[in-house]
């Protein structure tokens, strides 16, 4: 008993820093190169619950289980590909939906243990599509998906299965106001 208690006062003394565990020290390791990642430059990353690894590059969507990677890239012949090459955002949500955001054409949202990417587009035709084709961050609240673009946020109005717009000052309609709260 006092060898515990001499241990824990030891703990309660010390930093994290000046105890010498093998586990408090960061582990890194090299697991794709230049044929695995192509170009070797990841531009967003997101990590799901199920423990799969999602890796955006200028060339498409990796899924990394901890073991290979797997290739994802728009294919115009495949309704149910990606939307776009150049992936800008990722978010991982806790129903198991992956999120991608591209450069230029749009967003894409992968169900759970699907290989089928429903696309979002800009349509200049439809209010409720996307303000505009890049999309360069995600945001999940309990109202929503938040989608940041270049001209404002959009955020995906389930019943609506559409955006609504909210638009950056520089864009907004001059009878827009645009205030925030803290809730």
């Amino acid at each position: 008993m006092i060898t515990i208690a001499a241990f824990f006062c030891l703990l309660s003394n010390a930093s994290a820093e000046s105890l010498d565990f093998p586990f408090a020290r960061p582990y890194f390791e090299n697991v794709g190169d230049r044929e695995a990642i192509p170009g070797g430059v990841v531009t967003a990353m997101a990590h799901a619950s199920n423990g799969i690894l999602w890796l955006g590059t200028q060339s498409g969507l990796l899924r990394y289980d901890g073991y290979c990677f797997k290739h994802n890239e728009f294919d115009p012949l495949n309704p149910n590909s990606i939307a776009g090459n150049f992936i800008n955002a990722l978010q991982a949500t806790a129903d198991g939906l992956i999120w991608i955001g591209t450069a230029n054409d749009g967003l894409s949202i992968l169900g759970p243990g699907t290989e089928r990417f429903r696309r979002f587009r800009h349509r200049a035709d439809d209010p409720n599509s996307l303000s505009q084709g890049a999309v360069v961050a995600f945001a999940n609240s309990d109202q929503g998906m938040w989608e940041g673009t270049q001209t404002g946020l959009d955020r995906f109005d389930r019943q609506l299965k559409g955006f609504l717009h909210f638009p950056a000052p520089e864009y907004a309609p001059a009878e827009l106001e645009i205030s925030v709260t803290d809730d």
